[in-house]
C-alpha cells in the first residue's frame, strides 16, 4: 500500500490534489489546507529542477497547466510536477485519511495552530485545563468567565502570549453575543467553542429555589443556544469549526440532592446531537463530554458521599484529573470525523451494575 501511495505522482499525488481541490470548493476548507501546503512547499521547491509555467485566473486560482489542478491562493503551485510528486504525495498521505478503494480523501484533522478558541468557565478546573491544553497546541485562547478581574488577563498572558480573559456572565444572552463579538474583533476568527461554565446546584424538588432552577438552565443550557447562534456563522464562513459541551455523569443517572444540576447536564448530550445534525453541512462538529468525579473546586460543594464514590462506586478507585478531561476535549476538537456524540469519562462509574 505504501509503495502504491509513493510510486508515482500520477497514481496518487495528482489524485490527492484534485480531491483536495474538490473539498476546498465543496467545504471551503482552504484555510485548513493552506498551512500544510505552505509547510511542504519549501521541501518541494528545493527539489524542483524546472518549475512549470503558471496559468492564473485573476483573484481565483493559480493552476498547473499540466494537471488542471487548482487551489485558491496557493503560491508557486506550478513547482508541483512529476519530479517532486513523491514529496507532495507523502505529505498528503500524512494529512489525509485516504480511501484507496474509492480513490478519495475521507477527512482532514483540525490543526489548532493559528486557530482561535473560546472557552467559557476557563478560570479553574476543567475549563482552565482545556484552555492551557489548547494553547499548547498553538491556538489563541479567550477565556470567558464571570469570576476574575484584570489580573486574570495578566496571569493567562504568563501562560501564553495568545491567551486573553474576558469577564462574562454567560447566563446573560446579550453578554454571550458580546463575548463572541469581542473574540472576532480581536482575533478575526473563531474556530472552537468549549462551554465549560457552570457550578453545582444542590437541592431536590422541594429544596431548590425557583431562582436557582432558572439560573441553572441559563448557565448550562441557554448559554449554549446564545453562544452557538453567535459563533456558528463565523465558523461556517471559515469552512468549519468544533463545539464541545461539558456535561456530567450526573446527567446520565439519577442523583439525590442535585435535581436541577442533573436535568441541565442531561440536556447537553441531546443539545449536542441536535446541533451536530443541523450544522454538519457547514462542517461544524458538535460533541459532549460527561465527566464523573473530577478533582476540581466543584468537588468542594459536594457531600462526603464523594469518598464513598471513590472507594465503592468507581471501578478505578480514584478521582479523575481536569487534565484527563482536557485531553479528551482536545482529541474531539482535532478529530474531524466525530460529531453528535457524548463521551463519558468517569473511571467506569456509570457503566457498572454492582
Amino acid at each position: 500500500m505504501q509503495r502504491n501511495y509513493l510510486s508515482s505522482f500520477g497514481n496518487f499525488g495528482f489524485c490527492a490534489l484534485e480531491e483536495a481541490r474538490k473539498a476546498v470548493c465543496r467545504r471551503n476548507i482552504i484555510n485548513r489546507v493552506l498551512p500544510h501546503i505552505n509547510r511542504v512547499l519549501p521541501h518541494v521547491l528545493s527539489r524542483a529542477a524546472t518549475p512549470r509555467p503558471r496559468v492564473t485566473i485573476p483573484g481565483t486560482y493559480e493552476i498547473l497547466d499540466r494537471s488542471r489542478i487548482g487551489l485558491p491562493c496557493v503560491p508557486c503551485f506550478p513547482a508541483v510536477c512529476e519530479g517532486v510528486g513523491i514529496a507532495v504525495a507523502a505529505q498528503f498521505h500524512s494529512l489525509f485519511k485516504w480511501d484507496s478503494g474509492r480513490n478519495r480523501i475521507l477527512g482532514v484533522a483540525m490543526d489548532l495552530r493559528g486557530k482561535t478558541c473560546l472557552v467559557t468557565g476557563g478560570t479553574s478546573g476543567i475549563g482552565a485545563s482545556t484552555a492551557l491544553a489548547l494553547a499548547k497546541k498553538g491556538a489563541s485562547i479567550v477565556v470567558a468567565s464571570r469570576r476574575g478581574d484584570a489580573r486574570q488577563s495578566e496571569n493567562l498572558a504568563a501562560d501564553g502570549p495568545e491567551m486573553r480573559f474576558l469577564k462574562t456572565d454567560v447566563s446573560d444572552p446579550a453578554a454571550c453575543r458580546r463575548c463572541v463579538d469581542r473574540v472576532i474583533e480581536e482575533f478575526g476568527r473563531l474556530d472552537v467553542l468549549v462551554h465549560s461554565a457552570g457550578a453545582a446546584v444542590p437541592g431536590g424538588l422541594h429544596t431548590t429555589t425557583e431562582e436557582a432552577w432558572m439560573r441553572a438552565f441559563a448557565v448550562h443550557v441557554h448559554a449554549v443556544f446564545h453562544l452557538a447562534r453567535s459563533a456558528t456563522p463565523h465558523m461556517a464562513r471559515q469552512g468549519g469549526g468544533s463545539i464541545v459541551l461539558v456535561g456530567s455523569a450526573a446527567g446520565l443517572r439519577g442523583c439525590l440532592g442535585a435535581l436541577a444540576y442533573g436535568v441541565v447536564k442531561g440536556a447537553l448530550p441531546q443539545f449536542a446531537r441536535g446541533l451536530a445534525r443541523e450544522l454538519a453541512d457547514q462542517n461544524i462538529r458538535v460533541n459532549c463530554v460527561a465527566p464523573g468525579v473530577i478533582r476540581t473546586p466543584f468537588q468542594d460543594s459536594l457531600t462526603p458521599q464523594v469518598e464513598n464514590n471513590i472507594q465503592n462506586r468507581i471501578p478505578l478507585h480514584r478521582e479523575g484529573r481536569p487534565e484527563d478531561v482536557a485531553q479528551l476535549i482536545v482529541s474531539l476538537i482535532e478529530n474531524d470525523f466525530i460529531t453528535g456524540e457524548n463521551f463519558v469519562i468517569d473511571g467506569g462509574m456509570t457503566m457498572r451494575i454492582v
